[in-house]
């Protein structure tokens, strides 16, 4: 079962990292990855971002400004941005940075574990361009992880009170999908790190792939 699981799990990370896009509109454009910070609230055994040393990568961060030139500056268009991490919540300039996505025309997929206590507020803050846009047209989700170690009471309840906010569509996963990751092979885990395609890290420099961007950062700063 646990093999299974696993396989959906890196055939789930491939799809999602390596989509072009055609919107109703005619615009064309890639999803790039956007690490915006590996700084996090929790310290999962399974991250993604210690599959090849076991260390949490550290780097310098950008700030508005050095995002919107790095996006801006991207070498083939994009229309989807996944927002990342670490925990992406905790950069300081988080809600200006979806914000300024949003009004750029940008598509945006935010990977939260929910843990931050300003969820509600910078979420708030960071859709109100989102808000402005038709039921069904908004260009700002959210998929939410349950991770190991965040109590599923609390878990649910930022969810609820997500919900209230101009979000469109709300998606989280539950822990039991990524609880067994630790035990992927080497090759299940050099899959998932060589299919996810464009990244940008912390510190705006471009990488082909998750792996070259781990690499790059490996060790402490």
């Amino acid at each position: 079962m646990k093999w299974n699981v696993n396989r959906q799990l890196v055939s789930k990370i491939d799809q999602r990292h390596t989509k072009s896009y055609i919107r109703d509109d005619g615009r064309f454009g890639f999803r790039v990855n956007c690490y915006l910070t590996f700084k996090c609230s929790l310290d999962c055994h399974y991250c993604t971002n210690k599959y090849l040393d076991g260390v949490t990568p550290c780097s310098d961060e950008m700030d508005l400004t050095g995002w919107m030139k790095a996006i801006e500056g991207f070498q083939l268009p994009i229309m989807h941005v996944y927002i990342t991490g670490g925990e992406p919540t905790l950069h300081p300039d988080f809600s200006d940075i979806v914000n300024s996505l949003l009004g750029r025309g940008y598509s945006i997929t935010l990977m939260s574990n929910l843990t931050n206590g300003k969820m509600g507020e910078l979420i708030k803050d960071g859709a109100k361009e989102n808000s402005t846009l038709p039921s069904g047209k908004q260009r700002f989700r959210i998929l939410a992880t349950r991770h190991v170690g965040y109590s599923s009471t609390m878990f649910k309840d930022r969810l609820e009170e997500l919900r209230d906010y101009p979000i469109y569509p709300l998606e989280f996963e539950e822990e039991q999908l990524l609880d067994v990751s630790h035990s992927l092979s080497v090759m299940d885990k050099d899959k998932c790190l060589n299919e996810v395609k464009f990244c940008i890290g912390p510190d705006g420099k471009f990488f082909t792939s998750k792996r070259d961007l781990l690499e790059n950062y490996a060790g402490p700063s």
